[in-house]
């Protein structure tokens, strides 16, 4: 019985440190569009590419 809840607790302790790192990735992933979008913007009012902000989004 100790055996299970301490499996148990553990299990719990995985899916809550997973559930963690999805929201980190998601906001990760949520700077890169933004960046993008801004990269698509600036790039379509100046006419030439915006090359640092296109490097920032790549490092994301």
């Amino acid at each position: 019985m100790v055996d299970a809840i301490a499996t148990a607790a553990e299990l719990g302790n995985q899916t809550r440190d997973a559930y963690w790192l999805i929201d980190l990735l998601a906001s990760e992933l949520t700077d890169a569009i933004v960046i993008a979008a801004l990269s698509v913007s600036l790039s379509e009012e100046s006419g030439r590419p915006q090359t640092a902000v296109c490097q920032a989004a790549a490092h994301l």
